[in-house]
């Protein structure tokens, strides 16, 4: 894959966006963005995932803090950044069978990551 690499789920890979809180998506984009810059993506292992979520959670968190907004520690947004990146997964596996077996039927639509990755202390 090359820089300008897209997915037909979450569209165009891309570091966050540093002019606004960001969605969902902007944060999946920004991990596949992560996973071809480290030349990882075919050697995704727990380390690399590890490295991988706890610099996309840096990254969040200093838009957070650069927007004077309270956060919650580290350690709890690296968990949502990984719980994102599974429920992304589990979602393009759906797609994909979907797609293999030509079955009709609803499957969840990417558009629930069009909400804001919310890491406000609570």
């Amino acid at each position: 894959m090359d820089s300008s690499a897209s997915d037909s789920l979450i569209g165009m890979f891309a570091e966050l966006p540093v002019n606004q809180l960001p969605k969902q998506v902007d944060v999946l984009r920004s991990i596949q963005h992560l996973k071809l810059k480290e030349h990882c993506d075919n050697n995704w292992t727990e380390t690399i995932k590890s490295v991988v979520f706890s610099k996309v959670a840096d990254n969040v968190i200093e838009i957070w803090h650069s927007a004077r907004i309270p956060t919650s520690e580290k350690k709890n947004v690296v968990k949502m950044v990984s719980n994102l990146s599974t429920k992304y997964q589990d979602l393009k596996r759906k797609a994909t069978k979907t797609q293999t077996r030509k079955v009709d039927g609803p499957v969840e639509s990417a558009s629930c990551f069009n909400l804001l990755f919310d890491i406000l202390v609570s």
